[in-house]
């Protein structure tokens, strides 16, 4: 049984998607509705989204945030999660939450991790996308 293919997207994407910002929501859109492709998120990217919101005084925007996490794959942050994120972090000297963030998508197999931060193109444990 072949698996399909997975991209994790980074939480600044997910907000320019939500809130319409071209170009970088065309780019997330083309993958999201790519042939047979998983969307990847954790907890920890709804929650940013979440914060982002109300931060920005817009509870309403919590429905939108729902809903764009509704239909993607849900992956645990796990011990091994944080075990390779701290592996991460102290390689590459990303700031905590990136680092959680690929280590989630390098862990749960992810094939490509979309992001607009070119700092993050130097990590190798899965391929990054720059948006």
């Amino acid at each position: 049984m072949s698996r399909n293919y997975a991209f994790y997207v980074d939480t600044p994407l997910v907000m320019h998607f939500i809130d319409g910002n071209v170009p970088y929501s065309g780019a997330v859109s083309a993958k999201i509705f790519q042939s047979s492709a998983d969307t990847v998120f954790s907890e920890l990217s709804r929650m940013e989204c979440r914060a982002l919101a109300l931060l920005r005084g817009r509870p309403k925007l919590l429905v939108d945030v729902d809903i764009f996490f509704a239909p993607g794959l849900l992956v645990s942050l796990s011990e091994d999660v944080f075990n390779l994120a701290a592996e991460i972090r102290g390689r590459y000297r990303f700031v905590v939450t990136d680092s959680i963030h690929l280590a989630a998508a390098t862990f749960h197999g992810c094939d490509e991790f979309l992001t607009m931060k070119k700092s993050l193109k130097q990590y190798t444990g899965v391929r990054i996308h720059l948006v």
